[in-house]
Order: structure tokens, then sequence, then C-alpha cells
């Protein structure tokens, strides 16, 4: 072999050897995003779970009450409602919680799964399931619902649509001036449906707005409430799940008319949901009209 070819061979082996070790460097580093984007869906998760397990937690106790009186000969209507709505909240918890773990799963294994099979939704009814269960559950205190206009049609989206609404509204009764409403507003077209959720909470600027939706992100306002649950990834989950949903998403807020209460500003929040196209219900069997939901 002669002097030249040894050169090559020499320069081929090293190229070699520098591509190698540049591939298994990128897959190295490709295995630390994984990794971190699984730690980073699992702290989504527990940080979900929290709240809803609390909020199980409040609607056994409210239940287990509702037993005891009625052991005691309180058979009345109210104890009766009571139980039967209580009963229905834990089932909507416990249906919401499955669904948070299925997506869990999907996230960091995306395979078929019962939450991201196509289903037909009345999305009146979930606002209307979510938000009582929020009631019951809440530990804090209850909130003030006002549902405006109404919707008798579905959407066919995936189940993992009750955990945005679940966020949005749970974020809502966080966030919102003790003894002001949260305002869900139905407004019903031929071919589509717009939900508006909106609410008293703490000032959102509009240089904030845009990275009010990023993990880990809370608006300064909001940083001086002193609340131990909130680590500024819920409307992040929220985003990321209405995009699986087909749904459209979108925030704004106020920044003129504005409230003072113990050193905090507080403005209007307002999350908009569009879902189309809708399937418009033919029979009577369609949800009730629920002005305004109080303790």
């Amino acid at each position: 072999m002669g002097i030249l070819d040894k050169i090559k061979r020499k320069h081929s082996t090293g190229h070699h050897a520098a591509k190698l070790k540049t591939n298994a460097a990128t897959l190295q580093n490709a295995e630390v995003l994984a990794m971190m984007s699984e730690r980073s869906q699992m702290n989504d998760l527990i940080h979900e779970l929290k709240h809803i397990n609390r909020s199980l937690e409040k609607s056994s106790k409210v239940f287990k009450d509702a037993i005891e009186r009625l052991n005691q000969g309180d058979n009345s209507s109210e104890t009766i409602r009571i139980l039967e709505h209580t009963n229905k909240s834990i089932l909507a918890l416990a249906q919401i919680s499955d669904c948070r773990m299925e997506y869990y799963e999907y996230m960091i294994n995306p395979i078929p799964s019962l939450s991201f099979q196509p289903q037909t939704v009345s999305i009146y009814r979930e606002f209307e399931k979510i938000y009582k269960s929020l009631n019951d559950g809440w530990c804090d205190q209850k909130r003030y619902y006002n549902l405006k206009g109404e919707s008798r049609s579905r959407f066919s989206t995936l189940r993992i649509v009750s955990i945005g609404i679940f966020i949005l509204l749970e974020n809502a009764a966080k966030y919102t001036l003790p003894d002001e409403e949260i305002t869900i507003e139905f407004d019903e077209q031929k071919d589509s449906l717009t939900v508006k959720i909106s609410n008293w909470g703490p000032l959102v600027t509009k240089e904030e707005l845009a990275y009010i939706c990023q993990r880990g992100f809370r608006g300064e306002e909001a940083r001086k409430k002193e609340i131990n649950r909130g680590d500024g990834i819920g409307l992040g989950v929220a985003k990321d799940i209405f995009e699986q949903c087909n749904v459209e998403f979108s925030v704004d807020s106020d920044d003129k008319n504005l409230r003072k209460v113990d050193d905090i500003n507080y403005g209007k929040f307002c999350a908009t949901l569009k879902f189309s196209p809708i399937k418009l219900q033919t029979s009577d069997n369609h949800p009730r009209r629920y002005r305004v939901s109080r303790p």
C-alpha cells in the first residue's frame, strides 16, 4: 500500500469515527430530551391529579355527611338532592381523572386509547357536569357560575376535551375575586358553537398575554396572590389538549378597567373556545338553561 493510500485510509477511518461519535452524541441528546419531556408530562399529570383528588376528597365528605343525615331520619328532598348531585360529581371527577391519565399515556406512548377515539359530545353538558363537580369539591369556597345562552348541539371530538374544560373552570375558580361570578356564555350558530369563560382575576397585561400559556409563566399580579396551588402549567396543558381536539382556543384580558383588592390589580380575563362543525340535536332531550348556580 502506498503512502497516499495509507493517508486516505487514515483520513477515512478518522472521519468515520468522528461521524459515529457525532451520531452517538445526537442520540444521547435525543434520549435526554425524551426523558425531560416525559418528566415534564409527569409533572403536569401530578399537578392536575392533585386538584382532582382534592375535589374528590371534598365531595366524598359532602356525600358522607348527607348519608349520616339520612341515617338519622332526615330524608328530606334537600338531602336526597345532595346525595344524587354529589354522586354525579364524584363519578364525573373519576372520569376526568381516568381521562387525564390516558392523556399522559398517549403523550409518552402515542397508541390509540379510549380518550383518543372520536366521540360525539354535548359541550353544554360537559361544562354543566364539570362546574358542578368543582362546586361540590372546591375546598376554599363555592363560586357563582352564570351560564348564559344554551346549546343543543353535539361536537365530534376526543374525550380528553373534558380535561381542558376542567382546567379552564378550575383556573377561573382559583383566581376569581370572592363573591364575583364566573360567566360561561354559549353562542350557538348554524355550524359552530363559541363558549366564553369570563372572570375577574389578577391582571394579565397585554405583554404578559403572549406568554400566559407557556409552562411555568405566571403574571406579576398572579404571583402576588397567596395561593399554594398554581405552577403556571394549567393553561399550557389546556392549550395542548384543545389542539389535539381540534378546538380553537384563545385568551384575552382587559387591562384598562381595573379593581385593586389587597394590593393586587384585578381585571377581566376571558378564555374562548370555538367548536366547529357541530351537529344540532333534533330531539327535545337537550340541556336546561341554568342562569346562576349559587351555593
